[in-house]
């Protein structure tokens, strides 16, 4: 693979696109591409996803009188 094409074949596959398109649009094999994902830096894989805030605490109810 010529340099530089690395970040293409990891930039790809975040566009859902299988790893046959991925090869026809780069012009080279399926098996290229797997190589490349699986091979890849840490660096290239995306962070998870954030976790959302926790929900405020509701305030208590009212105790009512007897």
């Amino acid at each position: 693979m010529p340099p530089g094409r690395e970040p293409d074949v990891l930039r790809v596959p975040v566009r859902g696109r299988s790893n046959s398109q991925i090869a026809v649009e780069l012009f080279m094999t399926a098996n290229t591409v797997v190589a490349h994902v699986a091979g890849s830096s840490p660096n290239w894989v995306p962070p998870p996803e954030p976790k959302p805030p926790p929900e405020p605490a509701k305030p208590a109810s009212p105790t009512p009188e007897t």
